[in-house]
């Protein structure tokens, strides 16, 4: 085990999203194994092979950063990781999937992130990484180093979306039969579920559901359908659930726990919820 993979849970508790970055320049090496990381862990748990490039913005005028729907949300970044993938079964949740890992290294390497997804215009991103048609690009992160001082429209953009909250423990965990969790700190299955909880999230409205059995933990997703489906074929709240899984497994390695996603066909079904996945335990 490395020191990424040792020091994730402690990684997934201190991120957070970065708006504004300073000038700081970024060693280009660091880019680099910003990327190489990314690329190297391109496959999500469904199969589905995710695409990184970098986007380098430096010397771009306002005009150009406004092509790119990012200005306005993020200042002063200069470099962009892009993500795409083919659309296909489960695609959106692959994506989320190794898109957050290649952001938690970037964390672990002190650089901030900050998912940009909803209204990024992605042809502008698509024209510049040279992307066909028959792919399309979810989200990026800019990278670099957050500013030192947190700017008012920051606080703003986060106090929108209620950023530094998280739903309690009891309202997103549950026991076979979807009875609340209470959160024991000394359990290691309640560790993991609290690196899920602590998972950024679109407009941060937290829609994993997990629910615990004797074998696995059963993933599943409340969807706010209209929101969900805004900016189709780019799911949101699917993208969310990779990110949820992506939590999971890298803090479940950090514990020494073997395991896997997979699809079960039987599993625990509730009239609000969409089964997405589980991750079993391995023997």
């Amino acid at each position: 085990m490395n020191k990424f993979e040792s020091s994730i849970i402690e990684t997934i508790h201190e991120r957070k999203s970065v708006r504004s970055y300073s000038d700081t320049l970024v060693d280009p090496k660091v880019l680099q194994e910003v990327l190489s990381f990314a690329t190297d862990n391109s496959v999500g748990p469904f199969g589905n092979k995710v695409s990184f490039q970098l986007v380098d913005a430096e010397g771009f005028d306002t005009k150009s950063m406004k092509n790119l729907g990012t200005y306005g949300a993020i200042k002063g970044a200069r470099s962009y990781l892009v993500g795409s993938v083919s659309p296909a079964d489960k695609a959106m949740e692959d994506f989320g999937f190794c898109m957050e890992h290649a952001m938690l290294k970037a964390t672990s390497l002190g650089l901030g992130t900050c998912w940009l997804g909803g209204f990024l215009n992605r042809s502008t991103f698509a024209e510049l990484c040279n992307i066909g048609s028959k792919e399309i690009i979810p989200a990026v992160t800019p990278l670099g180093f957050a500013a030192k001082r947190t700017t008012l429209r920051d606080k703003l953009i986060r106090k929108a979306v209620d950023g530094n909250n998280r739903r309690p423990f009891s309202t997103l965990f549950f026991e076979d039969d979807f009875t609340p969790l209470t959160y024991i700190e000394t359990d290691s299955a309640h560790v993991l579920l609290e690196s899920v909880r602590r998972a950024p999230s679109a407009s941060n409205k937290q829609p994993w559901r997990i629910v615990i059995s004797s074998e696995a933990m059963h993933l599943y997703l409340e969807e706010d359908a209209a929101y969900n489906h805004r900016f189709d074929p780019v799911l949101m709240q699917n993208i969310d659930m990779g990110i949820a899984m992506s939590h999971l497994a890298l803090a479940a390695k950090a514990q020494s726990l073997q395991g896997k996603w997979t699809q079960l066909k039987v599993v625990s079904m509730h009239e609000k919820y969409q089964y997405i996945a589980s991750w079993v335990r391995s023997t």
